[in-house]
């Protein structure tokens, strides 16, 4: 399966998608069909049941490919899953990305915000949300530089014209590819969604994360372990939020050449990790079908 599958979490939607995932591999093991998971964050399990059904299940599995190895790496570890079954690849949209890449930085700063249950943000306006606008314009008008909207998903779309105060309807990128032309266009993304900061760490481009949920706090912090610099996680309920977003922002643009170079050099060894654990695949296919 494919990382449309990734991060069982808490929730009961979600507590039931990962069941039903963990019922399709436990059908496969009872007809020898090889298992491997392709895009995989894994965590927070905070369910019982979902916990111990995971344990049942993710040790038999003959290759799990993580996104992140910071939080996935441990959980596995602590539900019986051996080293040798895992291999931490990153997003496999890595690749993508990283061939779409500029010559050189772009000089605005990007904007996306998820509103939902999973995310803990709330739709309408908010003081946190204030804050927010208030110091992107801020730092936007003291560079002399656009706010570019990121909507990477519908909610998307409604959440950053209210954030921004933007009186037309933002056009929805239709692929992938559309979203991360747009990022070409940056110098330092902000967002609250994780693709974003894929697509932009992948171009060279740093990242600002902003976190309320631990569902994030889990992909993001996952995602700054796996490129080591450009991408700073800031928590929304930190007191000191809107003098450390300043912060951030202004150091992100400032030292965003600087780390370049290193930020593609963490892609490409994500890219060449993700095709490792496709020739594993293979093999284990051809193993199983002498």
């Amino acid at each position: 399966t494919d990382g449309s599958a990734t991060y069982l979490l808490a929730n009961t939607a979600d507590d039931v998608m990962a069941v039903r995932r963990l019922d399709l591999l436990e059908k496969a093991f009872a007809r020898n069909i090889p298992s491997v998971l392709f895009g995989q964050g894994i965590g927070p399990i905070q369910h019982p049941k979902l916990l111990e059904k995971a344990q049942a299940i993710l040790p038999k599995v003959d290759l799990i490919c993580l996104r992140e190895k910071y939080n996935s790496f441990p959980l596995l570890k602590k539900i019986g899953v051996l080293p040798t079954q895992v291999i931490t690849t990153g997003d496999d949209a890595i690749e993508l990305s990283y061939l779409e890449r500029a010559d050189s930085l772009g000089e605005h700063i990007g904007i996306n915000i998820r509103v939902a249950t999973y995310s803990q943000l709330s739709p309408g306006d908010s003081p946190l949300k204030e804050k927010i606008r208030d110091t992107l314009n801020k730092v936007a008008k003291r560079h002399n530089v656009l706010l570019i909207p990121l909507p990477m998903a519908p909610p998307d779309n409604l959440a950053i014209k209210n954030l921004l105060k933007i009186s037309n309807d933002l056009p929805l990128f239709e692929h992938p590819i559309q979203a991360i032309r747009e990022i070409k266009r940056c110098r330092v993304v902000v967002t609250g969604g994780y693709h974003a900061a894929v697509f932009s760490l992948s171009q060279g481009i740093p990242v600002i994360c902003l976190v309320k949920s631990l569902y994030y706090e889990y992909k993001f912090s996952g995602l700054a372990a796996q490129f080591h610099i450009g991408c700073e996680v800031i928590f929304y309920d930190d007191p000191d939020f809107p003098k450390k977003f300043e912060l951030a922002l202004e150091n992100a643009l400032q030292n965003a050449e600087k780390n370049r170079e290193t930020l593609l050099k963490n892609a490409r060894i994500q890219i060449q990790e993700s095709k490792n654990a496709y020739r594993r695949f293979f093999d284990l296919v051809n193993l199983n079908s002498v």
